[in-house]
């Protein structure tokens, strides 16, 4: 009787130290993404009109992908008295890519991004990087119909090649 009753404590103890170690845990390598940015408190931050923001958990990588449009992208640049990057001819809209590992900025990544427009046409970029500007991966994309586009990320670092997307969608 003693030692069934020595051994429900310690099951019932071991259980709670792990699901508390677990609660306490970084969730970030969970399949998840954020729309706006969470603040402290559970609060969310608006963002921009004219800018959307989606956090991925791409392998081991965080990847934040943003997407302004042009007026805005330059209106933001103009407010932190900074130049904007000249868009490509007949570009809409400026994507801003950063990528995270164990929180410290990826620098050496090869970023290619690939749009499908809700009509199925595909547009492919190389991004730039551009240190700069918080260390983002850079491009100009026309994304002027509206409804959902396929958004894409491909990235190789050292060697291996990392993809994932989502869906995002233009009123």
């Amino acid at each position: 009787m003693k030692r069934t009753t020595v051994a429900i404590i310690a099951g019932v103890t071991l259980t709670m130290t792990v699901t508390t170690a677990y609660a306490e845990t970084d969730h970030s390598m969970h399949n998840h993404s954020h729309e706006g940015h969470e603040m402290h408190g559970g609060q969310t931050m608006k963002m921009p009109e004219g800018m959307s923001m989606k956090t991925m958990i791409i392998d081991d990588y965080k990847v934040t992908v943003e997407i302004w449009d042009v007026p805005a992208y330059e209106k933001m640049m103009k407010d932190m008295k900074m130049k904007p990057m000249q868009p490509a001819p007949g570009a809409a809209h400026h994507i801003a890519v950063s990528i995270r590992k164990d929180n410290r900025k990826i620098e050496n990544a090869a970023v290619k991004m690939k749009i499908i427009s809700p009509g199925g046409k595909p547009q492919i970029v190389t991004l730039s990087y551009n240190p700069d500007m918080m260390h983002q991966y850079v491009g100009h994309f026309n994304m002027a119909q509206q409804g959902k586009y396929q958004v894409m990320t491909l990235f190789k670092i050292e060697g291996q090649k990392h993809k994932g997307g989502y869906w995002y969608e233009k009123k």
